[in-house]
C-alpha cells in the first residue's frame, strides 16, 4: 500500500510533464500560423541576449552571475536554444504565408517542415526545463539531457514530417499527430533516462 502511494506523485509528475509538453508544442504550432514575418526586433533581442550571455560567461556581471555556475554542456544548451530561435525566425520569414481563415498557410512545404521540426525540438525540451528552474521537485534538466531530448525530437519529428503528404495547414489531424509525437518521445525519454 505504501509503495503504491509513494509512486502516485511520481506518476502524477510525469503525466503533468507530458501534458505541459503537449500544450507547449500545440500552442507553438498554432502561434506560428498567426503571423507572416518575424519583426526585426526579435532578431535584435536574440542578438543582445547572445552577446550578454557570451560576456556573462567571461566577465563578472552581477545580474548574469548564474551563468558562471553552468557546466560546459549547459552552456552549449543555451547556445543551441538561441541558435534555433534565430533559425526559426529566419525560416519563418523566408516562407510565403497565405490567408486561410483564422490561420495562415505556408506556400513552401519544405520550409514549413523545417520550421516545425525546429519548433517542436526546441519547445518540448524547454517545457520540461523551465519548471525545473523554479521547483526542486522537478527532474533537473542539465545540458546533456536537453541536447539528448532535442536530438530525440529532431529525429522523431523529422521522420514524421518526411511522411506527411497532406497540405501544410493547421488541421485536427496535424495537431493530433503532434500530440502523438510528444507522447512517443516522452516514453522514449523516460525509457532512456528514467527519473534522473
Amino acid at each position: 500500500m505504501t509503495t503504491r502511494l509513494s509512486l502516485w506523485p511520481s506518476r502524477l509528475l510525469r503525466s503533468s510533464i507530458i501534458v505541459g509538453r503537449v500544450a507547449a508544442v500545440v500552442l507553438a504550432i498554432l502561434a506560428l500560423h498567426l503571423f507572416e514575418r518575424v519583426p526585426w526586433l526579435y532578431f535584435l533581442v536574440l542578438g543582445v541576449a547572445a552577446v550578454a550571455i557570451f560576456f556573462g560567461f567571461r566577465v563578472d556581471i552581477p545580474a548574469l552571475d548564474f551563468l558562471k555556475r553552468l557546466g560546459q554542456s549547459d552552456r552549449l544548451a543555451v547556445w543551441l536554444v538561441l541558435f534555433c530561435l534565430g533559425l526559426i525566425g529566419f525560416v519563418h520569414t523566408s516562407n510565403e504565408w497565405i490567408t486561410d481563415g483564422h490561420f495562415l498557410r505556408p506556400a513552401h512545404v519544405g520550409l514549413w517542415k523545417t520550421e516545425l521540426v525546429l519548433v517542436i525540438a526546441t519547445v518540448a525540451p524547454m517545457a520540461r526545463w523551465a519548471p525545473s528552474v523554479f521547483s526542486s521537485h522537478m527532474v533537473t534538466v542539465n545540458g546533456r539531457r536537453f541536447a539528448a531530448e532535442f536530438a530525440l525530437y529532431v529525429n522523431f519529428s523529422g521522420i514524421a514530417l518526411a511522411f506527411w503528404t497532406d497540405e501544410a495547414a493547421i488541421s485536427w489531424r496535424a495537431l493530433v499527430a503532434a500530440v502523438v509525437l510528444v507522447v512517443l518521445v516522452e516514453l522514449t525519454s523516460y525509457a532512456t533516462f528514467g527519473d534522473r
